[in-house]
């Protein structure tokens, strides 16, 4: 028989099982700490010992979906949408509303209906906090913060609180903010895992290297070897530092595919395409390019970094075909329909020639900007295309005044490289030496031989000195 153990205490969850229950709250205290992989056993447990536990199936859902592993979370999500009914009022609302968003995809509908949700029980703070997720996302920036501002007034024991709230704060820029709210989850008593993440982002953009390396040694006490692999891969990319970045990458995706995890390794595994098609790096990313052609299963992101890849490598047919088989397969998915088909048509468009249609074709992402950097480096490219020097660089400033989801990675010292060019084009030589010489100071540990990194210096040799 089950017994507590002095000081335990169980989450208030349906089921008759004091086992499944304990397993449930093991779980539950993981996923709390940002550890969603190591949670999913103590859930398979839970999920064991009473096959009819519909929150657990919810729960084991999110996890998969932190971890990359879309097609077993929507799966899992439908069994739990099964035994809605054997769930409390709040968890089958819970379990109802995001069930709708896993099989469609629909951003929009799931804010609607969090928003529903959010307005009947205005003392609950989960509607809020998940509104705020979304919004996050979709937009308006201002909301998502505002929203979680208020769920941690409700739930100020609750950990996911300050950990959204402090990563939102990151997007829109307002740094001592975001360091302000990790502090004030640590004092009380909500110092997790994705709290310190938080905070080695803003050391990393406030360029503060022992708060940087601080946090890095308090995650590296705690986090799991693939999630290591990756944030080394992370920093060697912000650095210029290509060769061991991929190192790191293709060790990170070979534990992903060792532990199963085959959905989030070949998301990675377009991630690394992406890294090397930007910088130049044909011949890498053109053979990593017909191993994931035709994609696998992975996220949309996935699909968007090998579609945007095949149009940068000079396929723009092949990138318009799966750009088509991705939107087929999923037409409500507010994801591929707007933010992904936004980028990857422009892509396709700039790889005909056809600047113009890019700066079209990106209006579908607009309101996706303030949350991925992607959307205004790409309409910079477009910008810059078409002769507009001017407006390519307020798209650069904004994505390096805007961190969005991606705080430590290449894009603000290429956005610096790209305002460079951009003076260039405008006349102005002294502004673009300077942009030259910010560009070489952040990357001056970076690989010499990288093509970007070769083609900057003749750029800047042109100048004279």
């Amino acid at each position: 028989m089950a017994t507590l153990k002095p000081g335990q205490r169980l989450s208030a969850q349906h089921t008759f099982s004091l086992d499944a229950l304990r397993a449930y709250s093991d779980g539950q205290k993981l996923q709390y700490h940002g550890k969603f992989k190591e949670a999913v056993p103590f859930y398979q447990k839970a999920i064991s010992l009473d096959p009819n536990f519909a929150t657990a199936y919810a729960e084991l859902s999110m996890c998969y979906l932190n971890i990359g592993e879309g097609y077993k979370s929507k799966d899992l999500m439908a069994k739990a949408y099964e035994l809605r009914d054997l769930a409390d009022g709040p968890e089958r609302q819970r379990i109802i509303v995001f069930y709708e968003y896993t099989r469609t995809g629909d951003r929009h509908a799931a804010i609607r209906a969090y928003q529903d949700w959010a307005n009947m029980y205005p003392l609950q703070a989960y509607p809020l906090g998940m509104l705020g997720t979304f919004q996050a996302w979709v937009g308006p920036l201002s909301e998502a913060v505002r929203n979680e501002k208020r769920a941690v007034e409700l739930a100020p024991n609750s950990p996911a609180g300050y950990i959204h709230l402090a990563s939102y704060q990151v997007y829109s820029g307002d740094l001592e903010g975001a360091k302000a709210t990790c502090r004030l989850g640590a004092e009380r008593g909500q110092d997790t895992f994705n709290l310190h993440t938080v905070l080695r982002d803003v050391a990393f953009l406030q360029r503060d290297k022992a708060a940087y390396d601080e946090q890095m040694a308090w995650l590296e006490k705690d986090g799991n070897e693939d999630y290591l692999e990756g944030a080394a891969a992370d920093f060697d990319l912000s650095q210029g530092k290509y060769k061991s970045a991929i190192a790191h990458g293709i060790k990170q995706v070979d534990i992903e595919t060792k532990d199963g995890q085959t959905m989030a390794a070949s998301g990675n595994l377009s991630a690394l395409l992406q890294t090397e098609a930007e910088v130049g790096m044909t011949k890498e990313a053109s053979a990593l390019l017909k191993r994931l052609s035709p994609p696998p299963a992975m996220a949309a992101q996935g699909w968007s970094n090998v579609i945007v890849s095949a149009a940068e490598l000079g396929q723009p047919d092949l990138a318009e075909k799966m750009l088509t088989d991705l939107k087929a397969r999923s037409p409500h998915n507010s994801d591929i329909q707007e933010v992904y088909s936004g980028l990857d048509q422009a892509a396709i468009d700039l790889a005909r020639g056809q600047p113009q249609a890019a700066i079209e074709s990106l209006k579908l992402a607009e309101p996706y900007e303030a949350s991925t950097q992607e959307v205004p480096m790409m309409r910079a490219k477009a910008y810059m295309a078409a002769k507009m020097p001017e407006l390519a660089q307020r798209e650069y400033l904004y994505a390096i005044e805007h961190p969005g989801t991606d705080a430590i990675s290449p894009t603000v010292p290429l956005a610096h490289l790209g305002v460079a060019r951009a003076l260039v084009m405008e006349g102005n030589k002294a502004a673009a030496k300077q942009e030259y010489e910010t560009f070489f100071t952040l990357w001056k540990d970076g690989d010499a031989d990288l093509p970007v990194m070769k083609q900057a210096r003749t750029e800047y040799a042109g100048f004279g000195h």
